[in-house]
């Protein structure tokens, strides 16, 4: 886990490759509804898991309107459930983490 390294906060070059990587998503959602065109794909499951776990890094939607929406779409869908609880478990990990070193 990065918060190994300084267990006072996550490093800044870990935020801003999550940045990038909004910024990546942001591009791939600009002319298709879902990441690999207008249908669910196996990219959009793995994806979802990897985005909504980060709640640590809040999503700016005015920056991200493609993958604010695209998050809507994808947890409406019935797979979702089960990564809720997982996502919610893993930010409510590390939140606990780093609240116990500040």
């Amino acid at each position: 886990m990065c918060v190994v390294k300084n267990p006072r906060k996550i490093p800044q070059e870990y935020l801003d490759g999550i940045g990038e990587a909004y910024d990546f998503l942001e591009i791939f959602l600009k002319n298709s509804e879902f990441i690999a065109g207008n249908n669910v794909t196996i990219a959009d499951i793995c994806c979802i898991v990897n985005v909504t776990s980060m709640t640590f890094y809040p999503l700016d939607p005015s920056k991200y309107p493609k993958t604010t929406a695209w998050i809507n779409k994808m947890q409406q869908l019935p797979f979702y459930g089960p990564n809720k609880k997982g996502a919610y478990e893993l930010s409510r990990m590390i939140q606990l983490h780093l609240k116990a070193f500040t």
